[in-house]
C-alpha cells in the first residue's frame, strides 16, 4: 500500500537516458562536425582556394536555375518511380519465401527495373515504338500484374515496418551516421544538381547523353550503332545506362542532358543505401552505416553529381555483392545476385568485370577449401549474369573479329550456357562450371602473385589521394583476413560449408579486381586502335574508381569494431564508456571533414573542399569559357540541335544520317556537341591530326585533309563551326553546290543536302 503513495520522479531515468543519449549523438555526428565543416571551410577562404565557393552564392545560384531543373527533377522522379514500379514487381516474385529487408527491396526494386529496361528497349527501338506512351503501357501492364498479386500491399507493410524500426537506429549509432552521410553529402549534391540543367563534366556528352538523346530523338535502338557523337569509339557507349536513362528521360519529358543531371541526387541516395546494405549484410549495421560515413570521401562521391557511369555501376555492384552475401546466408536465390552482376555488366562492362571478379574470387576460396557444391552454385551467379551481357557486347565484339563469328559464336555460346544451366544435373553441372570458372579463378592468384612482386602504381597513388579511406580501410582488410582464417580454421575437415560467413571473404576480394587489373595490364602485348584506348582506362578505373570505392568497407567494419569495443571495455561501462565511444567517432568525422593534410592545390579530395567546389560551380556554372556556363550551349548553338531535332521529327533526318562537321580545334571538347542535344550523328573534321590519341581511337574524327572524300559521299547536312582557335589560321571549308545554306551566322554556317 505504501508503494501506492510514491511520487513518481519528474525525469524518469529511461526517458532522461534516451534523451541524454539522442542529444550526445547529435552532437557527435551533426553539430560538431557542423562546426568543424564552417570552421574548414573559413580556413579554404582565407587560404584562397581557387575551387572556393561561398554558400550564400551557391544558394543564389541555384535559385536561379529551379524554372529548368525543378521541372526536369519532377520529370525524372516520375520515371525513377516507374522504373521502380516494375522492379518491384519482378522483386516479389523473385524473393519467394524470403522476405528481404527494405533497403534490400529498393536496391533489388532499382536492379530489377533497370535490367528490365534493356529488353524494352531492344524490343520497341528495333519496332521504332520507344516513346513516353508504349513505356507507359509497358508499366501500367508491370503495375496491374503486381496489383493483383497484392505486392503494393507487401511493399506498403515493408515500409511501415522499416518506419517503425527508425526510432532504434537512432538509438545507437546507425541512425546518426546515416543522416550525417545524408546531410554532409546530400545537400551539396542537391545544390548543384539544382545549379545545373546538365550534367557539370563535359566528357559525358559524347558517350553519355548523346547516346541517350538519340533514343529519344528517333524513338528507336540499334545497338551496333548507337554511338551519335564523334568524339569516341562504340566501345565507350554503355548500354545498360542507355537503357536506363532513354527509359527515365522518355517519362522526363525534358532531354536526355536535363534528365541524367536530374538524377543526381536519387543516384546519391542509391549509392547511400547500396553502401548501408553491402556494409549490414557483410559486418552489420554499424559497419554499414560507417561505410555510409566513409564514402563521402570516395572517387564515386566526388564526381557523383555529373551521373556517369562509372560511379552509377557501383551501386549494381555493391547490389550484386550484399545479394551474395545474403545469398551465402540461404536468405535469397541465386537469381537475385545474377541480375545485379549482370546490370552492373550492361552499366559499365569493365567496373562490372570488377565485380564479376570479386565474386569470382570468393568461388575459389570454397573451391580451395573443397567446397565444389557451394562452387558449383556460386558459378550458376556468373553464367546467368553473362547471359545478357554477351548479347549486349555483339556490337563490340564485331569490332575486333568478324562479325558473322561475333554474330553465330557468341549468342550461340550463350544459349548452350542457358540451357545447360536450366536442363543439366546437378551433378554435370557442377563439373564443367568447376573446370570453366576454375580456370578463370587461378589467374587471379597468377595477377596477385605478379602485383606483389612489381607493385601497382595506380593503387598507391590512390592510396596517397585517400589516406582517410586508405588507412582505416587498409587496417579493415586486416581484420577481415584474420576473420576468414579463423572461419576457415574452424569449419569442419577444413572446408567453408554454409556455416562459415562469405562476409570476410567478399571484403578481401573487393581488392582483387584492382590488383588483377592494374597488374595485367602492363603484361599484355601492345594493342592497336579501340582496344588499346580501354586498356589505356583500367590503371585509373582500377586504382581510384574501384579501390576507393571496395576500401569504405572493411574501414566501416573497423570504425564499427573500435568504438564498439571501448563503449564495452572492462572499467569503461556506462557513462564513460559512452562519452569515450563518441570522442572517438568525433574524432574520425573530424577527419571525414577537416582536410588534415593541409589546403588542397587540386580537386575536392574532402568533405568541405566538397562543399565549398560544389558552391562554386552552383554559383557561377560549371562551365566556365563555354558558350553558356549552365547548359553547356549557347543560343545559336541550341538553334542548331533544335533545327536538327525538328528535321528527325518531319522525317527528312533518319537514324544514322550524318551530319559533318567541322571544327578548328581537335579534342578539347571546343566543338559544338551537336550529338547530344540533337541526336544527330556526327562526324568531325578538324584541322589538326591526332592519329595516336587513345581517346579518338574508333571514333568518327578525322582531319581537314579528308574533307573532300567525306564529303563525296554526301552526308546529308554540313556544319562548318567559325569558332576556331589561333593556331588554325585558314581559309573554312565549304560545303560545295550540292547543298543549300539553312542558316549563316557569325558562328556557324548549316548547309542541307539539296
Amino acid at each position: 500500500m505504501k508503494g501506492k503513495n510514491r511520487r513518481a520522479p519528474a525525469f524518469p531515468a529511461p526517458g532522461a537516458a534516451v534523451i541524454l543519449r539522442a542529444s550526445a549523438h547529435f552532437a557527435a555526428f551533426i553539430a560538431v562536425p557542423a562546426l568543424v565543416l564552417a570552421w574548414s571551410l573559413g580556413q579554404l577562404k582565407a587560404a584562397g582556394w581557387n575551387m572556393y565557393g561561398d554558400l550564400s552564392a551557391g544558394i543564389a545560384g541555384a535559385g536561379s536555375q529551379l524554372s529548368v531543373t525543378i521541372p526536369a527533377l519532377a520529370g525524372t522522379m516520375l520515371g525513377f518511380a516507374a522504373m521502380l514500379a516494375i522492379g518491384a514487381a519482378i522483386a516479389f516474385r523473385l524473393q519467394g519465401k524470403t522476405r528481404l529487408g527494405f533497403p534490400e527491396l529498393l536496391l533489388a526494386s532499382f536492379v530489377l527495373g533497370a535490367l528490365a529496361t534493356y529488353p524494352v528497349l531492344l524490343v520497341l527501338g528495333a519496332l521504332k515504338a520507344y516513346s513516353a506512351a508504349s513505356l507507359a503501357l509497358v508499366t501500367l501492364a508491370f503495375a496491374a500484374c503486381a496489383f493483383g498479386e497484392g505486392v503494393h500491399a507487401q511493399i506498403a507493410s515493408r515500409a511501415r515496418e522499416w518506419v517503425s524500426g527508425i526510432p532504434g537506429m537512432f538509438s545507437g549509432e546507425v541512425g546518426w551516421l546515416l543522416l550525417f552521410a545524408l546531410i554532409f553529402g546530400g545537400v551539396p549534391c542537391l545544390l548543384l544538381q539544382l545549379a545545373s540543367p546538365v550534367p557539370p563534366f563535359m566528357d559525358v556528352a559524347p558517350n553519355h547523353i548523346a547516346p541517350v538523346q538519340q533514343v529519344l530523338t528517333f524513338n528507336e535502338y540499334h545497338p551496333e550503332s548507337n554511338n551519335p557523337a564523334p568524339e569516341y569509339g562504340i566501345s565507350r557507349v554503355f548500354p545498360g545506362y542507355v537503357s536506363v536513362f532513354s527509359f527515365i528521360a522518355s517519362f522526363s519529358g525534358a532531354g536526355a542532358a536535363h534528365a541524367i543531371s536530374a538524377f543526381a541526387f536519387f543516384l546519391f541516395l542509391l549509392q547511400i543505401c547500396a553502401v548501408f546494405s553491402l556494409g549490414k549484410n557483410l559486418f552489420g549495421e554499424k559497419a554499414g552505416a560507417w561505410a555510409a560515413a566513409f564514402f563521402l570521401l570516395s572517387f564515386a562521391q566526388l564526381r557523383g553529381n555529373d551521373v556517369r557511369a562509372t560511379t552509377m555501376v557501383l551501386v549494381f555492384a555493391a547490389s550484386a555483392l550484399s545479394f551474395y552475401a545474403l545469398y551465402s546466408r540461404g536468405k535469397t536465390g541465386v537469381l537475385l545476385p545474377a541480375s545485379a552482376l549482370a546490370a552492373a555488366l550492361l552499366v559499365h562492362p569493365m567496373l562490372g568485370g570488377f565485380a564479376f571478379l570479386a565474386l569470382a574470387a570468393v568461388a575459389l576460396a570454397y573451391l580451395a577449401s573443397g567446397s565444389l557444391g557451394r562452387f558449383a552454385r556460386d558459378a550458376q551467379i556468373h553464367s546467368l549474369a553473362l547471359l545478357p551481357f554477351a548479347y549486349a557486347m555483339l556490337p563490340l565484339a564485331t569490332r575486333f573479329v568478324p562479325a558473322a563469328t561475333a554474330y553465330a559464336a557468341i549468342p550461340a555460346l550463350a544459349s548452350a550456357a542457358l540451357l545447360f544451366w536450366a536442363f543439366s544435373k546437378r551433378e554435370a553441372r557442377a563439373g564443367i562450371t568447376a573446370a570453366g570458372a576454375g580456370a578463370l579463378l587461378a589467374m587471379q592468384a597468377a595477377f596477385l602473385a605478379f602485383q606483389i612482386r612489381a607493385g601497382n602504381v595506380a593503387f598507391a597513388d590512390a592510396l596517397r589521394s585517400y589516406p582517410a579511406i586508405a588507412f582505416p580501410g587498409l587496417v579493415g582488410l586486416g581484420l577481415a583476413a584474420w576473420q576468414w582464417c579463423g572461419a576457415f580454421s574452424g569449419a569442419k575437415s577444413g572446408r567453408l560449408g554454409k556455416a562459415a560467413s562469405a562476409a570476410p571473404a567478399i571484403a578481401l576480394a573487393l581488392l582483387l579486381p584492382t590488383l588483377a587489373a592494374a597488374t595485367l595490364a602492363p603484361l599484355l602485348p601492345p594493342a592497336s586502335g579501340e582496344l588499346q584506348s580501354i586498356l589505356n582506362e583500367l590503371p585509373f578505373k582500377s586504382g581510384v574508381a574501384w579501390a576507393t570505392y571496395a576500401l569504405v568497407f572493411p574501414a566501416g567494419m573497423l570504425a564499427a569494431s573500435v568504438t564498439s569495443r571501448v563503449s564495452s571495455a572492462k572499467g569503461a561501462r556506462g557513462v564513460p564508456g559512452f562519452i569515450a565511444s563518441l570522442a572517438l567517432s568525433s574524432a574520425v568525422l573530424a577527419i571525414l571533414i577537416h582536410p588534415v593534410l593541409g589546403i588542397a592545390d587540386s580537386g575536392p579530395d574532402t568533405v568541405s573542399e566538397q562543399w565549398g567546389s560544389h558552391a562554386l560551380d552552383a554559383s557561377r556554372g560549371y562551365f566556365q569559357g563555354w558558350w553558356d556556363s549552365r547548359e553547356m550551349i549557347g543560343p545559336e548553338q541550341k538553334w542548331v540541335c533544335d533545327y536538327l531535332a525538328g528535321e528527325a521529327r518531319a522525317g527528312r533526318l533518319e537514324y544514322g544520317s550524318l551530319v559533318l562537321q567541322y571544327s578548328g580545334e581537335a579534342f578539347n571538347w571546343i566543338e559544338y556537341p551537336v550529338a547530344a542535344f540533337s541526336g544527330a550523328t556526327v562526324a568531325l573534321v578538324s584541322d589538326k591530326d591526332e592519329p595516336d590519341n587513345p581517346h579518338m581511337q574508333g571514333s568518327r574524327r578525322t582531319w581537314i585533309a579528308n574533307w573532300g572524300g567525306l564529303l563525296s559521299e554526301n552526308p546529308d547536312y554540313v556544319l562548318v563551326q567559325k569558332r576556331r582557335g589561333p593556331d588554325f589560321p585558314g581559309a573554312l571549308p565549304s560545303a560545295g553546290d550540292a547543298y543549300s545554306l539553312v542558316n549563316d551566322t557569325a558562328d556557324f554556317a548549316l548547309y542541307r543536302r539539296t
